[in-house]
C-alpha cells in the first residue's frame, strides 16, 4: 500500500492513494470497466477497500487501526497493543469471548505497531521503545478520548505501561499480560543472549521463524495442549509480517533492556492487573514487577498450564481473569 520512488524520495500513503485510484476510475468510462474481466474487477474492489481501511497518518508511518464497538461512547474503552510477531488481529478471538460474557466492558480500538500487520512504514522500520510508545501515545490522542484502559501483551505491555506513565490519571486500568519486565529483557547485558536472538532470523521469513518451526510440533509440556493449533497460523502470520532485516532485531533488542526506576511507575495511579502463564519464561521476573511500588493497587494472576502467550493458548480463561478484575476494579 506504498508507492515509492528512491529518485524523488516520493511517498503515497494508503488514504491519499485510495482517493487518487476512485479519481482515475471517474476518468474511465463505464463501457472500457465493464469489459475487464471479473476477477480483474473483483481484485481491484479488494484493493480499493483495503486502501479505505482506517490509517492513522504520521509522517513516518501509516498507522492501521480497527475499533470494536466503538460507537457505545457510554463504555470506556479498552486500547490493545499486541506482541512483537503478533498483528493486532491475535485479540480478534479474546474480543470475541469476552463481548459474549462481559458486554458491559467490551468496546475496543487496536492497531498493528511498525512492522506488523497492514501498518506501513514510509521510512527505515523502527521498533525501539521510545518509538513504539510515542506511536502509541500519538494515535491515543488523536482518538480524542480522556479516560480510557490500557490492555497489552510483551512488548505491547512494555508499551502499555510506559505509555500509562505518560497519561498518569487518564487511565482508568491497565492489564499487563506476560509484559517485557520492568527490570528489562532478561540476560541484557549478555552477548551470547543477544546473538542468540539475532540469529532466529531467516533470510525470507520472520525473526521467530525457528521458534515457530518448534512450536509447530509441541502438544504439551512447556506449551498448552492446544498449542499445535494455534502455532501453524501465527507461523504463517509470523512469515507475512516480520521479515525484517537484522538491523531491526538489534534494535528492538537493544531498546527493551533498560530497567523501569520507582518513581517512573509511581506515575501509574490505576489499578494494575500482571498476568502470566504458569510457565512463561518471564514468570520470576513478573513477580519481582508485581512486588515493586507501584502508584496504584497491582492484582497478579498465573494463568494455569500456559506460556509466554497464555493469549491465545488459553483465552476463555484470560478473559474471565480480566472481567473480574474490570468488575473489580470498579467496585
Amino acid at each position: 500500500a506504498v508507492v515509492s520512488t528512491q529518485s524523488t524520495g516520493i511517498i503515497i500513503s494508503p488514504n491519499h492513494l485510495h482517493s487518487f485510484l476512485l479519481f482515475v476510475l471517474t476518468l474511465l468510462p463505464l463501457s472500457f470497466i465493464c469489459t475487464l474481466p471479473f476477477h480483474t474487477l473483483l481484485a481491484l474492489i479488494t484493493f480499493l477497500h483495503y486502501l479505505k481501511m482506517p490509517f492513522f497518518e504520521t509522517e513516518e508511518v501509516s498507522l492501521f487501526y480497527q475499533t470494536f464497538n466503538w460507537e457505545n461512547e457510554h463504555i470506556t474503552p479498552i486500547v490493545l497493543i499486541h506482541a512483537f510477531s503478533f498483528p493486532s488481529d491475535s485479540f480478534d478471538e479474546f474480543i470475541s469471548s469476552f463481548t459474549i460474557k462481559y458486554p458491559e466492558f467490551a468496546r475496543f480500538v487496536y492497531f498493528d505497531m511498525r512492522g506488523h500487520g497492514k501498518t506501513v512504514c514510509k521510512e527505515k522500520v523502527d521498533m525501539s521503545e521510545k518509538v513504539l510508545v510515542k506511536d502509541a501515545i500519538d494515535f491515543i490522542e488523536y482518538l480524542k478520548i480522556d479516560k480510557f484502559c490500557l490492555m497489552g501483551m510483551s512488548t505491547g505491555g512494555r508499551v502499555s505501561y510506559r505509555s500509562a506513565m505518560h497519561f498518569g490519571e487518564r487511565v482508568k486500568k491497565l492489564i499487563l499480560m506476560t509484559p517485557i519486565p520492568t527490570s528489562g529483557l532478561p540476560l541484557a547485558g549478555q552477548p551470547s543472549n543477544r546473538d542468540a536472538f539475532l540469529s532466529l532470523k531467516e533470510v525470507h521469513l520472520g525473526p521467530y521463524d525457528k521458534f515457530w518451526a518448534h512450536l509447530k510440533l509441541v502438544e504439551g509440556g512447556e506449551y498448552s495442549a492446544n498449542a499445535h493449533v494455534w502455532g501453524p497460523k501465527f507461523y504463517e502470520k509470523a512469515k507475512i509480517t516480520l521479515s525484517q532485516p537484522n538491523d531491526v532485531l538489534a534494535t528492538f533488542y537493544d531498546g527493551y533492556t533498560t530497567p523501569v526506576l520507582d518513581e517512573d511507575l509511581q506515575k501509574v495511579k490505576c489499578p494494575v492487573l500482571i498476568t502470566t502463564g504458569d510457565k512463561d519464561f518471564f514468570f520470576d521476573q513478573l513477580v519481582v514487577d508485581f512486588r515493586r511500588k507501584w502508584g496504584g493497587p497491582v492484582f497478579f494472576h498465573a494463568i494455569a498450564n500456559s506460556s509466554h502467550f497464555h493469549l491465545v493458548e488459553e483465552t476463555l480463561q484470560v478473559v474471565d481473569v480480566v472481567g473480574s478484575f474490570l468488575k473489580k476494579a470498579e467496585k
